[in-house]
């Protein structure tokens, strides 16, 4: 499989500039067996799923007294670029999650049930991301794992929904001492999931909170874009329509905060 996917990524990098080009990894199974002979999966403890319990903002207690800066991961998109099944559209669900060096549980950037899939189509099939619940830790290497389906919506047929991607891979950093950006290129049975994310050598964990504290009627809140310097990508903290809407007795309107999210930035 690995080998497969290593020649298609390089079929795809020759066409393309080197800023653009893919980057490849080995994809492993979520539950081997038996388990005890793969060290990934004893070490990253991959039989608890529960997510992690710690929360952000641990290092800016009272007394602590600076930032701690560490290497740190921030996660930009999840796009589908696969093949699309039995007309335009997709309904998707399913979780992507990373597993660092904290604690080894999962910290989800990438989380919907079935029965809250979302719908995806060829002119927009970018997956909405979720805030991770504190920074991802990249001082050692760390786990992706994931398991993404779509929706089977033909009445007439029994089969169960179908698989987009399901496995995990392990990051190690390339250059430890530099910022990258990375872009694997997950293959599945439609064809490949796209991921970009950034790793930061020297980074703090950062928290936004957004709120709208008042608006004019028939005003719609859609997107909140955050941007940081040394990253040319934008950090997506809110992508759908608000819904917390609350009138006032002026007539106009209010939201409570519509977005809180962790991101990582560099220390200085």
């Amino acid at each position: 499989y690995n080998d497969d996917c290593y020649r298609k990524t390089e079929e795809v990098n020759a066409t393309l500039d080197d800023k653009d080009r893919y980057d490849h990894v080995d994809v492993w199974p979520r539950s081997p067996s038996p388990s005890c002979y793969y060290f990934w999966y004893r070490c990253y403890q991959m039989r608890k799923t529960s997510p992690t319990p710690l929360k952000s903002k641990r290092f800016t207690q009272p007394y602590a007294y600076e930032y701690q800066a560490t290497p740190f991961l921030q996660f930009f998109s999840l796009r589908f670029a696969g093949n699309f099944l039995r007309g335009e559209s997709m309904s998707v669900y399913g979780f992507l999650a990373i597993r660092d060096d904290v604690d080894y549980l999962r910290d989800y950037v990438f989380s919907r049930s079935q029965e809250d899939a979302h719908v995806i189509r060829p002119v927009s099939s970018d997956l909405p991301l979720i805030s991770p619940v504190r920074g991802i830790s990249s001082s050692a290497p760390v786990i992706f794992e994931y398991s993404i389906k779509f929706v089977n919506n033909d009445k007439d047929s029994d089969d169960e929904d179908g698989e987009i991607i399901d496995g995990c891979f392990r990051y190690v950093p390339w250059n430890p001492y530099h910022n990258h950006k990375v872009k694997p290129r997950i293959y599945g049975p439609l064809g490949p999931v796209d991921m970009q994310f950034m790793y930061i050598c020297t980074g703090v964990e950062g928290t936004i909170g957004v709120k709208v504290k008042c608006a004019a009627k028939g005003y719609s809140l859609k997107a909140v874009t955050a941007f940081t310097s040394r990253q040319r990508n934008a950090i997506l903290l809110y992508d759908r329509p608000a819904s917390s809407l609350v009138t006032s007795n002026n007539g106009s309107s209010a939201w409570v905060a519509v977005a809180s999210s962790v991101v990582a930035v560099d220390l200085d």
